[in-house]
């Protein structure tokens, strides 16, 4: 599969169905580990193949004791870091962003702090120019990292620390109190006491008491170092002005099951929404805590959209009734033109298209604050990071225009592509288990099952639209599947 992945050959279903086995290999071997290297040394790497190789590697120190002094393990956790290391500059530029990002998320689904990663991730943390995106991701790759002290002592002092960023200070304590002993709440609960950000003590004091006041199984060493502190409770506790972790969960020791919510919502100084919010599903059973599902979201440089729109001074509040509506009548009328003269296009008439001005009302979302702006997003099953994106990114220089052109541009080439259209392909997959049961005889029961199933599918059709200006030629297809399976059991 790496070589695969590396030479290029596997695109499209063939990788995503590469990654999903990353994912699912439960026990992977030394050696499978090792084999993983070349993905991180790729000079083009590909974000969803990192971060389903960083959990096989993960899978592996589950069940293999300071799996971070195996040398495949610490050879990769170097690559990652000299990667990032070398772009964490504010000089890195649009590429820099986006591949010390996928970096950090990777270490972060290894789960394996080394001295090497650490000085990396704090040098990024502590770079001023940096995009705070980057910078809270550092802190993150410590989420389930084994407990490494200097790691815990460096994010304690960046979260104490008034110079730094509220995103920041949040995202490093939150990944220093996992694997805090009693001197770092005791510095944690005396600094923060004292600080003036209201958003830092705010969440900082919540969460130590949800801590202290909660039932999580995975929390108990915590709590007990809490049991005996007196953690102040005069902060601002309104949910809609100020940052505030909520913990609303239910466990019962005597069935050893319990069920959760957790989420975090951000606020930067002065911001009057979220600058990130996040839900996490959390489950126990046996005894074993799982973090079943998150969803995360961070935005910045949307407070002057909204204000520009809905503040004293905005569009929404200056403009009529009758402004407003005429903005989005001329709006539609001018769209519903260009999409008929696509359409006019696509049945092979020729008519010019005369390019359109989008009107006032939509020209305050795609302003010159929309540059600014940042919305990312991410997504973790089993606590393992499945997929991010950059929203913002990826909508710049998005309009009404260039998306009513992306569509007609697809709709023509799928129209070609159904002339004369012969598609014969064919899949195949196969499964292999072997359990080993014992018996009160004393003699194991083996089982084995193996299975193999062939999907193929026949296509052929012809459309052809060009002929009849507006009227659709009577098409043909014939689709023929077939599937085919063979299975025993031993």
């Amino acid at each position: 599969m790496v070589q695969e992945i590396e030479n290029g050959r596997a695109t499209g279903g063939r990788l995503a169905l590469y990654t999903a086995a990353l994912y699912l290999i439960p026990r992977p071997s030394i050696e499978a580990v090792k084999a993983l290297t070349p993905l991180f040394e790729s000079p083009r790497p590909v974000p969803s193949v990192l971060l389903a190789a960083a959990s096989m590697i993960n899978h592996y120190c589950l069940h293999t004791p300071a799996c971070h002094q195996k040398a495949p393990v610490a050879r990769i956790a170097e690559i990652l870091a000299t990667r990032v290391q070398s772009h964490c500059s504010p000089s890195a530029g649009a590429e820099g962003e986006e591949v010390p990002l996928a970096f950090f998320k990777a270490i972060g689904n290894m789960g394996v702090a080394t001295p090497a990663v650490t000085r990396a991730a704090v040098q990024c943390i502590e770079e001023e120019g940096l995009e705070t995106s980057i910078r809270v991701a550092a802190a993150q790759a410590f989420r389930q990292a084994n407990c490494f002290r200097p790691a815990v002592e460096k994010l304690v002092d960046i979260a104490v620390r008034p110079a730094f960023d509220t995103e920041v200070r949040i995202a490093s304590y939150l990944a220093a109190v996992r694997c805090a002993e009693q001197e770092h709440l005791e510095k944690i609960i005396e600094k923060i006491s004292k600080e003036e950000n209201t958003q830092v003590r705010g969440f900082v004091l919540g969460h130590l008491i949800n801590i202290q006041e909660g039932s999580c199984p995975n929390k108990e060493n915590l709590r007990y170092l809490l049991a005996n502190v007196v953690i102040p409770t005069d902060f601002e506790k309104d949910f809609r002005k100020f940052s505030r972790h909520i913990d609303m969960a239910y466990y019962a020791p005597a069935l050893g099951m319990g069920a959760g919510l957790e989420s975090n919502i951000i606020y930067a100084p002065g911001s009057f929404i979220p600058r990130a919010v996040n839900l996490n599903m959390r489950a126990t059973v046996d005894e074993t805590p799982m973090d079943i599902a998150e969803i995360g979201a961070r935005f910045e440089g949307v407070d002057s959209i909204i204000e520009e729109l809905l503040g004293p001074q905005g569009y929404l509040r200056k403009a009529t009734f009758g402004k407003i509506m005429e903005d989005i009548t001329g709006f539609a009328g001018e769209k519903g033109l260009k999409i008929m003269e696509h359409f006019k296009h696509t049945m092979r008439t020729r008519r010019s298209i005369d390019a359109s001005v989008i009107s006032d009302f939509f020209g305050k979302l795609y302003g010159e604050s929309s540059s600014h702006t940042h919305a990312d997003i991410f997504a973790r099953f089993m606590g393992h990071e499945i997929t991010f994106a950059d929203v913002a990114q990826s909508l710049k220089g998005v309009t009404a225009d260039t998306l009513i052109e992306t569509f007609f541009s697809f709709f023509e080439n799928s129209l070609e592509h159904m002339k004369d259209l012969n598609l014969n392909t064919a899949r195949t997959a196969q499964l292999s288990m072997d359990y080993s049961l014992p018996t009160i005889q004393g003699t194991p029961l083996k089982l084995n099952l193996a299975a193999t199933a062939v999907a193929g599918l026949k296509m052929e059709g012809n459309v052809n639209i060009a002929r009849s200006s507006l009227t659709w030629a009577i098409p043909t297809h014939k689709v023929c599947p077939g599937l085919c399976t063979s299975h025993w059991l031993l």
